[in-house]
């Protein structure tokens, strides 16, 4: 190795800082410790060196960055009588404060033009705290940036989650105000839009000629980073952006092509300048030889491919005149438009949640305190927390709450015995669904006295089961849907061959399966069905379409105080579902549909302030015409004065039901409930769950209540 190079300290193997910290990153050869010392794999400087120092520049990053903007209806009056409330909004997000809004002087509708960003990701339960305040004294200026909250009046609070919002037709959410002034009668409305360009990709490949060798005894082993430039009051940030994979013993070497968000590579201008860095990788050091650099852009990129150019490398740390160090040649450079996994999900596009449940003996007899089945009055079992983590993430994606539960390797006492590889936890075959998370929780805490635990465990009927549902709802461009099946396990799988087979077949429709390994088992066939490394294959020599498995081991997202780290949980769990879908869609061409557009929200005892916008429901059964202000063509009463709280028309032709108006579903029968349909309520309470247990005719066992022997 020449002395003659810089040197990159922080350099390590493709995926090597991610074994170490993550056992379920993507494409880690992981090398076998020797004295508890991780060694490194020859095989590592094969694979892509794809950094993961910030998830913002992760190849595979599906997060969005969203700006929100907000308008405020109805406000108190807190300025006395000769003026109105000078408001602004204090933007919270997970507790920590992410952007204010401006002040806007003597107005109790206040629209504000100043919008606050936020990342956006799939995979988390993302709290949203919305603050309005007045202005004491004299405004002297409508930034709120410096403000003390403490000296300023509190006028009330909003929550919600990012996920309601963008969820939501056109990505609109009417939230309460509540606080001490408000009385109920005060609103935000806030509305998500994706920031501009996120959706647009590059695919990228370089090569080099004539490097520099940069090792005595060989040729060098070359690799590339990739910096995006930001300018700060300081100077010139570099931001690293992406690196490629490492090509052995070779001056010439062409790297793999990289696929990576233009956002991500350059902040969404094809023409910002980046920097190119290429450097020598030698083993078993921290630090690595530099060999040349030069400054460039995508834009620039695409045309040197156009017209067959290269770049030159330069190295001025080289001794003499001469300070050329190779050339860049540009094999491909194009930039192209993706679609977003949020497009599909403004576009209506439903996730459909399915539970599938372990109720094997290795569980554990329920009764005893040591089962993975216990239920305790003071926390959660292992498959009660982790029911709620997911389950809470994903049912905001689900407008109608029906969730179908499943259970396998149990004897069904109301069965004659039976035993079974899948039942319907509610006890109801033909309708298996439950109403929200909270039914699913109700439904397995009711069926848990009423079996008998047995096995082995097998998973092919489940999954055909979920896959069978999947199939059922015929996805084409018009009607967008996808399946998520959630299994939970204590045990290792004695259906392999079969299983595998499922899942083979289970991919090339719209479904994928997320497994959470509970308890101390062997999860060693687990980590094979979760296809990363190697896409799995069928018994009949078929290979898996897609990669629709994630599997992750419960108790290594486990407290010291035994509780779950829900963000962690949920972040490993579910970060490859929007790339799962976005694949199965790609494959089948179908293409985001338009943005849902507002409708009229159906309201009984809801009544929208005067001046707020329409358009806040998410049943499209609700017809309205503004010619009329009919809901489904029903006239609704309504008088000419807005003030006296009954009137259905707003300035300028938009029309609301009046309290005494209730239309109903035209296909349901009934009244759609209010709080419902308005999204003002923060939970919903579940169905009854279905009594079928109760006439077994088992006995109760008195010391553990609805436990039947």
């Amino acid at each position: 190795m020449g002395n003659c190079f810089a040197r990159d300290k922080d350099f390590q193997p493709a995926g090597h800082e991610q074994a170490a910290s993550n056992p379920h990153a993507k494409n880690v050869p992981r090398a076998a410790p020797e004295n508890g010392v991780p060694r490194p794999s020859s095989n590592v400087i094969v694979d892509d060196v794809q950094d993961t120092l910030d998830d913002m520049f992760v190849e595979g990053d599906l997060s969005s960055t969203l700006t929100l903007n907000f308008k405020c209806r109805a406000l108190p009056n807190t300025d006395g009588v000769l003026s109105l409330t000078d408001a602004f909004v204090v933007v919270f997000m997970d507790g920590r404060e992410v952007g204010r809004t401006e002040v806007v002087s003597n107005n109790l509708n206040p629209v504000f033009a100043r919008s606050v960003q936020v990342r956006y990701r799939f995979e988390q339960q993302q709290h949203l705290q919305m603050k309005c305040y007045h202005v004491n004294g004299a405004v002297k200026s409508a930034d709120a940036g410096n403000l003390d909250l403490q000296k300023q009046t509190y006028i009330g609070e909003a929550n919600t989650e990012i996920a309601t919002i963008v969820s939501e037709k056109g990505g609109k959410l009417l939230v309460p105000l509540m606080g001490p002034k408000t009385k109920g009668s005060s609103f935000i409305h806030v509305v998500a839009q994706e920031l501009h360009g996120q959706n647009r990709y590059v695919s990228l490949q370089l090569a080099a000629e004539k490097l520099l060798r940069a090792d005595f005894l060989g040729k060098s082993d070359p690799y590339f980073k990739i910096f995006r430039l930001n300018e700060t009051d300081s100077g010139t940030e570099q931001i690293l952006a992406v690196k490629s994979n490492v090509v052995r013993q070779n001056l010439n070497p062409v790297w793999k092509e990289l696929d990576i968000k233009l956002g991500n590579l350059t902040g969404g201008d094809s023409q910002s300048p980046m920097y190119i860095e290429v450097w020598d990788w030698d083993p078993g050091v921290k630090q690595h030889d530099f060999l040349g650099s030069c400054n460039t852009s995508v834009d620039e990129l695409v045309e040197l491919q156009k017209q067959r150019k290269a770049l030159p490398l330069m190295n001025t740390k080289r001794k003499g005149k001469d300070k050329s160090a190779g050339m860049l040649l540009v094999k491909k450079c194009e930039i192209t438009t993706r679609p977003t996994f949020l497009d599909f999900v403004r576009g209506g596009t439903e996730i459909n949640f399915q539970v599938a449940i372990d109720f094997t003996a290795s569980n554990g007899d329920p009764r005893d305190i040591n089962s993975l089945h216990y239920i305790s009055p003071n926390a959660e079992n292992p498959y009660q927390a982790a029911i709620r983590a997911i389950g809470t993430v994903l049912e905001k994606y689900d407008s109608d709450k029906k969730f179908p539960v499943y259970g396998f390797g149990a004897v069904l006492p109301w069965k004659r015995n039976e035993k079974s590889h899948c039942f319907a936890v509610n006890g109801n075959d033909a309708q298996p669904e439950v109403f929200g998370i909270h039914g699913v929780l109700q439904a397995y805490s009711n069926i848990i006295g009423q079996l008998r635990l047995s096995g082995p465990t097998l998973f092919a009927e489940i999954i055909s089961t979920a896959a069978s549902a999947a199939a059922s709802r015929g996805t084409c461009q018009s009607s967008q849907a996808y399946d998520v099946l959630l299994i939970l396990t204590d045990g290792e799988i004695s259906d392999m061959k079969h299983t595998t087979d499922a899942i083979v077949g289970a991919a090339d429709l719209g479904l994928s399966i997320i497994i959470v390994g509970v308890g101390n088992a062997d999860f060693t066939k687990m980590e094979v069905l979760d296809g990363d490394d190697k896409r799995i294959c069928s018994s009949t020599g078929k290979y898996a379409s897609r990669d629709i498995v994630q599997f992750v081991p419960y108790n290594e997202f486990k407290r010291a105080d035994g509780s779950l780290a829900e963000r962690e949980f949920c972040g490993a769990l579910l970060e490859e579902i929007p790339g799962q879908l976005l694949s199965f869609f790609a494959s089948k061409g179908i293409k985001p549909n338009p943005p849902r557009s507002p409708t009229l929200t159906s309201v009984s005892s809801f009544r929208p302030p005067s001046g707020a916008d329409i358009g806040f429901s998410s049943d499209p059964a609700f017809q309205l015409d503004q010619s009329t202000g009919n809901v489904n063509g029903v006239p609704l009463n309504a008088t000419s004065n807005p003030s006296r709280g009954n009137s259905a028309r707003e300035p300028g032709g938009a029309w609301y039901p009046t309290p005494d108006s209730v239309p109903v579903h035209p296909v349901r029968g009934y009244p759609s409930p209010a709080a419902a349909d308005a999204h003002i309520s923060s939970s919903v309470p579940g169905y009854p769950m279905p009594a079928v247990v109760d006439a077994h005719g088992t006995a109760p066992d008195p010391r553990y209540p609805g436990y039947r022997n």
